[in-house]
């Protein structure tokens, strides 16, 4: 347990006895939350787009 709290330090993140949570540290986890469900979904997104739009125009053009 003593381990995990030092890498919570390191984030900025101290637990405190009661191990209640700022409005600052759940803002940062918000934060935290969308951009890895913004690069995840970028990136599913990202092959769709590149399997319907990008691959047929490239085989257009090479055609």
């Amino acid at each position: 347990m003593n381990f995990t709290n030092k890498i919570l330090e390191k984030f900025g993140i101290e637990l405190t006895k009661k191990n209640k949570l700022t409005l600052k540290q759940i803002i940062f986890m918000i934060i935290i939350v969308m951009v890895v469900f913004l690069l995840y979904s970028s990136v599913v997104f990202g092959y769709i787009g590149y399997d319907k739009f990008i691959k047929p125009t490239l085989q257009s053009t090479n055609a």
